[in-house]
């Protein structure tokens, strides 16, 4: 029989670890996919100006603190108060004047605690937001470690990582240092808690009050007590931190809820086909938000202001190119366009074929197939790169090759040994700038959207494989392209040119 309950015991302890652990991870993934879900629905202007780093930190290590707190906590406090009041209803029956004195003393106890959840949760915040800063520091030298080699930057690197760990380390220490004074505190209170209870029943033998026996019992259940009294120093402070950890997860659900739901790409299609006559902005303004290594509160008002009063409107089925001085707001414009940012003032809209105007929102996101400055290629095979906006049809050859022909991008996948299954290192490594922005003009347009929005998207290429490329995005007479240009190739083969200039957008056709 006892081996029995041996190793029941022991199998208790292995199930109970597997549901422990089970539960943790279950957690933390509810907190991430929360918190992703936020990301990605809330304002993007307002997330990005919030670093990437960040972002992460709180993603990883916020979401674990809260995980693995709200697990134990729970079990150990129904545990602790389990423990306390079987003592307690003890200490009463046994000695009822001590009882009266003691549970006011533990009560108090309990309140001066509560006094700390401010300190605490403010010294769980520094560690983290020391934390990210260094994740955001290590992540952007890694990240860039072509750049520290060619200006000999190891040392420097080095200094500051060391700078950066030494401030997380401080913030540790810091909390280190609160956590073990409130100890040293709570350990002489129930010390004296204790002695207290040895010396009131010593006196009470001595008077012949209390029998000895009701001493052992007293002193047994004071230790009793003292058990989940000094579990409340390890309890309050993993809550507090789990509650500031929470706040952290929770600041961008305060932001802006401007990314609505897109609408299918076939609806979009028959929209662009048979409805749509012109998208366009009208008198409108826009400024950034200051970059910042936090979620607080941010304001626009101290940035310059990047479009004031911008109005302008691109026909369906034209190929038309902006141009204009570095910094006078044609990427930005791009991306108003495509409805991921929002203009502060007037509107974004589109006409129907009947003239009339209607708001463009978030909705027709799909209408849009956006080929950035830096091409923002993900890590995967050059089939999962151009593929992403539509995986389903990642086995389609015959549209994969088609794509890849028209970016011009077809030549050289096909010299590769594993063609279109090429593994591509961060950000495409082991591609040269021109071949990387072949490909992500190729995703583009496998995405199927009508609308091409292509931001110096043939700048790293050679003038004949420009020429080429251009000819054939002009060929495809069912889409509508706008690019970000400089270059005199690319201005010759646009229906219009809008040129951006400081009395607003001068258009002009060709």
């Amino acid at each position: 029989l006892l081996i029995c309950l041996v190793l029941v015991q022991l199998a208790l302890r292995a199930v109970i670890r597997w549901l422990t652990e089970l539960s943790k991870s279950t957690f933390e993934n509810i907190f991430k996919g929360r918190l992703m879900d936020t990301l990605l629905h809330r304002d993007f202007l307002r997330v990005s100006a919030v670093h990437s780093g960040e972002w992460l930190n709180r993603l990883t290590s916020d979401a674990k603190v809260v995980a693995d707190a709200y697990v134990d906590i729970l079990p150990g406090l129904a545990g602790m108060v389990v423990k306390l009041i079987s003592a307690l209803v003890m200490i009463i029956v046994l000695e009822p004047v001590f009882a009266a004195i003691l549970i006011p003393g533990g009560i108090v106890l309990v309140l001066f605690t509560w006094l700390f959840r401010r300190r605490l949760k403010m010294l769980h915040k520094r560690i983290q937001e020391s934390d990210g800063r260094l994740r955001v520091f290590l992540q952007e030298r890694i990240g860039n470690l072509l750049m520290i080699h060619s200006f000999a930057a190891e040392k420097q690197t080095l200094r500051e990582t060391e700078q950066k760990m030494d401030e997380h380390q401080t913030a540790r220490m810091k909390r280190n240092r609160f956590s073990n004074l409130a100890n040293i505190g709570f350990g002489a209170v129930m010390s004296g808690m204790y002695l207290l209870g040895v010396g009131w029943c010593g006196y009470g033998i001595l008077m012949g009050t209390i029998s000895f026996g009701t001493l052992t019992a007293i002193t047994q259940l004071i230790a009793q007590i003292q058990t989940p009294f000094a579990n409340i120093t390890g309890y309050l402070p993993r809550y507090y931190a789990m509650l500031a950890s929470a706040e952290r997860l929770m600041e961008a659900e305060a932001f802006a809820e401007n990314i609505e739901d897109a609408k299918p790409l076939d609806e979009l299609t028959d929209f662009y086909e048979n409805e749509l006559s012109s998208i366009g902005l009208e008198d409108a303004d826009f400024t950034y938000y200051p970059a910042s290594d936090g979620a607080g509160e941010l304001s626009k008002s101290d940035m310059p202001v990047v479009l004031e009063h911008m109005s302008l409107e691109i026909r369906k089925g034209e190929m038309a190119a902006f141009t204009g001085h570095s910094g006078c707001g044609k990427s930005t414009v791009l991306k108003l366009l495509m409805c991921v940012y929002q203009p502060d003032g007037g509107q974004r809209y589109y006409k129907d074929q009947n003239g009339g105007m209607h708001d463009l929102t978030g909705a027709y996101r799909r209408l849009f197939a956006y080929v950035p400055q830096g091409y923002a290629l993900m890590n995967g095979t050059i089939r999962d790169v151009v593929c992403f906006a539509d995986p389903e049809r990642a086995r389609d050859d015959m549209r994969l090759k088609q794509a890849l022909e028209i970016a011009c991008a077809e030549e050289f996948v096909s010299e590769l040994p594993d063609g279109a299954d090429t593994l591509l290192g961060e950000r495409g490594t082991g591609l040269s700038e021109g071949q990387m922005q072949r490909l992500s003009i190729a995703r583009a347009i496998f995405s199927g959207s009508k609308i091409l929005l292509l931001d110096e998207a043939t700048s790293a290429l050679d003038a004949q494989t420009e020429q080429r490329l251009l000819r054939n995005l002009r060929a495809m007479t069912d889409r509508t392209v706008v690019i970000v240009t400089h270059r005199p190739a690319a201005l010759k083969i646009c229906d219009r040119v809008l040129e951006f200039t400081e009395n607003g957008v001068k258009s002009r056709n060709l």
